[in-house]
């Protein structure tokens, strides 16, 4: 509680003079361009100041297992880069889980043990001046400790979006949830500090004063007050009520409009706006969150509308954007100003496509975590290719798409990790409704406009009470704190949670994965033989 206190007056003794020296778009795009010519630098510093200069690191103690020193580091990272580096570590078992990162699992390799909290990957060179949580289930796992110099880089990034927009937008907003979830304030603030302040905030979860919820709300009233107009006061709009954002989108559309989402609630709000005949050119969707599908992407552009899509990480903020010369609906390039990655074949699905499980790597400074080789439970395929688009000519040229995650779920822009998916699995389902863990898989299908959440259950298993399956997941994620609580408000509110009787699905080995892809895994020549 002390610890909560001194990190709000930090914040709050920051935060005006924060607002009060906008930068300009351009000052953002120099500075990235800045962070990519010095990112063999930013790199080396981390490793030698945040890892081998702290004596708790994780990094430094699983560093020294594989025998690996600072000055090997840098004299590959000399001689073959920050990718070629990161490649051969990964080979010695210089990695981290996703649970592991979470804190929710520890840190084993042979004769290693390292127990993980949620603090133990924080960036011991960034500054804690306010903490929010990401939109997975825990919020005790997924509390981020987020900083205002760092708040300067995620804008700079986000600045680079408008770049490949070749006309003015007056009219700014978001439709994210308010404290303790973090994209929403994080842009808002980004937003005010780049000179284009958010005009609306839509909010899909209320502001709540229960007892676990006064801090964020304070946090996100004292902000909205200090700020002195430049950010908006959230009114809070579920997702049922889309109408209302796609009438402020067809009202400021003639003189240019831009509206930051997840996907979900961008395919409800063209859906609104086809019924009503609302036409959208003029107007911006910058969607992420979860996969952006061919289906869902010309549904949105069909209102007229241009899309953005954006990959990010509330722990470390946008991860890369999207190309404006596409030839995939999510293609986009990776900010590797800062980030680096290796790409490896996955678990369970390397044999049917070429998308890869991504290691990421962080090379800001200013990064509330710092990730070394982390596997983030997604995956994607990677090339290089010059497209000439804007980002292209500032220098990004590593491209991505078809971005999926295999080890946690995401739907409606909210997350549950591996070690959720596996306790209503093993655990909560089989004891409520009856069964064993083999009885019961999840799967995600985002194959058409509206993204759904299959439990799948055996029908031959003995299930009491099926149709009060949906009930239980939203039980289950409610009780796990804070963002829990969020997630399980969208999950009701987009009614994404659907009972499926049916066998689970096998993979070609014979494994039974606790979450699936349902378009992946129904399409394989594999599944359609056991059909």
């Amino acid at each position: 509680m002390l610890d909560d206190a001194l990190t709000f007056l930090r914040y709050a003794r920051r935060l005006r003079r924060f607002l009060a020296q906008p930068l300009q778009p351009d000052q953002g795009v120099a500075l990235v361009q800045r962070m990519l010519r010095e990112r063999e630098q930013n790199f080396l510093r981390l490793i030698q100041h945040a890892v081998y200069g702290q004596p708790n690191s994780p990094y430094q103690k699983l560093l020294r297992w594989a025998g690996v020193e600072y000055g090997d580091i840098e004299r590959l990272v000399r001689s073959e880069g920050i990718e070629a580096t990161l490649e051969r570590l990964l080979d010695t078992g210089v990695y981290v889980s996703l649970d592991e990162f979470k804190g929710k699992r520890a840190v084993q390799r042979a004769q290693l043990h390292l127990d993980t909290k949620q603090e133990t990957f924080d960036n011991p060179l960034g500054t804690r001046e306010f903490r929010l949580s990401t939109s997975g289930s825990s919020a005790r796992a997924r509390r981020v400790a987020a900083n205002l110099d760092h708040i300067i880089v995620e804008g700079a990034h986000r600045m680079l979006v408008w770049r490949s927009i070749d006309r003015p937008i007056p009219h700014r907003a978001v439709w994210r949830s308010v404290p303790p979830g973090a994209s929403g304030i994080k842009e808002a603030l980004a937003y005010a500090k780049y000179g284009r302040p958010l005009t609306r905030w839509f909010s899909q979860t209320p502001v709540c004063w229960g007892p676990t919820f006064i801090p964020s709300s304070l946090f996100l009233h004292y902000t909205v007050w200090a700020s002195a107009g430049l950010i908006p006061r959230p009114t809070y709009t579920p997702l049922e009520e889309a109408r209302r954002v796609a009438d402020w989108l067809a009202h400021n559309a003639a003189e240019g409009a831009y509206i930051s989402l997840p996907v979900t609630a961008a395919v409800a709000v063209a859906e609104e706006a086809r019924q009503r005949g609302y036409d959208y050119r003029g107007v911006v969707f910058r969607t992420g969150g979860e996969p952006l599908t061919p289906l869902k992407a010309a549904l949105i552009e069909s209102t007229g509308a241009t899309l953005r899509y954006q990959w990010s990480m509330s722990e470390v903020g946008p991860i890369a954007a999207c190309c404006a010369h596409r030839t995939d609906v999510d293609e986009m390039h990776l900010f590797s100003s800062a980030f680096a990655i290796v790409a490896r074949p996955r678990p369970l699905y390397d044999d049917w496509n070429s998308a890869r499980a991504i290691y990421l790597t962080t090379l800001s400074p200013t990064a509330p975590k710092f990730m070394l080789n982390v596997e983030i439970g997604d995956s994607a395929v990677v090339h290089q290719r010059a497209c000439g688009c804007p980002l292209d000519q500032l220098g990004f040229t590593l491209h991505l798409h078809q971005i999926r995650s295999y080890e946690k779920l995401t739907t409606v822009g909210m997350h549950i990790t591996g070690e959720q998916i596996l306790q209503l699995v093993e655990r909560v389902l089989p004891q409520v409704h009856g069964g064993s863990m083999l009885d019961y898989q999840l799967a995600e299908d985002h194959g058409g406009t509206r993204t759904r959440l299959y439990v799948i259950v055996d029908p031959r298993a003995p299930i009491v009470e099926p149709e009060r399956i949906p009930e239980t997941v939203l039980k289950f994620l409610s009780r796990e704190g804070r963002s829990g609580w969020m997630m399980a408000e969208h999950f009701r509110q987009a009614r994404v949670i659907q009972v499926l009787r049916r066998p689970p699905f096998v993979t070609p080995t014979g494994k039974k994965p606790p979450l699936v892809n349902w378009e992946r895994f129904a399409e394989t020549a594999w599944e359609r033989g056991r059909s």
